[in-house]
């Protein structure tokens, strides 16, 4: 079950979350369990989402939705994206793997404790959650929609107009280029309540159907460390 949502987010870069954040990393606390938990995940060059993200996540998106009550606890991911986060950077394909395995990790001990959790989760973060919310909803014994739910923006994995979606040929193999294979699941279809904020013309969330077309490419070419953190909205 997705909803979709709306909320301006100026320039927000697909792919370099960190710059477009002007957030640096920090070691975060151990995972908290609270009756009702906030798991949140950064985007690209933020593993660690420092409390000044958390508090954005928060005010921003979890505590509208009717989330402001649960306690926001940072997920460490790689979120790491080669190369545009370094030489030595993970590829994205292997990026995104472990983040979900880490998600997986931060997940279950909280759903077994019977906790409440709402996951936030931002760029190739949001790709991160998609998948792990189309793994628990096809394993074994998934959990309750009514424990469990997600909160997501700049998402790739947005099934019209996401960077995952966007350039798929249907009955095709997934498109593969260098370390980057676009089959992350698609936003929809679990039964999990789900809300998306993608921004117009965000590579991540609304990849532009004709990339050629300069007037709908120009403004995902915005160059993330022109931007702060007032101007980028989180």
């Amino acid at each position: 079950m997705v909803s979709r949502g709306c909320r301006v987010l100026v320039g927000i870069s697909a792919v370099a979350g960190a710059s477009v954040l002007g957030l640096t990393s920090m070691t975060g606390p151990a995972v908290a369990f609270a009756a009702d938990t906030a798991l949140i995940v950064g985007g690209s060059g933020v593993p660690v989402p420092p409390p000044s993200y958390l508090d954005a996540a928060n005010n921003l998106y979890l505590t509208p939705l009717g989330y402001g009550g649960y306690t926001p606890v940072p997920v460490t991911t790689p979120e790491q994206y080669y190369p545009l986060t370094g030489a030595n950077s993970l590829t994205p394909d292997a990026s995104v793997a472990q983040g979900v395995t880490a998600l997986d990790a931060a997940i279950r001990p909280q759903l077994a404790a019977g906790n409440k959790v709402v996951v936030f989760g931002y760029s190739q973060g949001a790709g991160v959650v998609s998948q792990e919310a189309a793994n628990l909803a096809s394993s074994p014994n998934p959990p309750s929609p009514d424990q469990l739910s997600f909160v997501l923006v700049g998402d790739p994995a947005t099934p019209n107009g996401g960077l995952n979606a966007r350039y798929q040929i249907p009955g095709a193999p997934p498109l593969s280029l260098q370390g980057t294979t676009f089959d992350i699941a698609p936003t929809t279809g679990t039964p999990y309540p789900t809300t998306v904020y993608n921004q117009e013309y965000d590579l991540a969330g609304d990849a532009p159907q004709y990339p050629l077309n300069f007037l709908a490419s120009w403004p995902t070419s915005t160059p993330p460390w022109a931007l702060s953190p007032s101007t980028a909205g989180i």
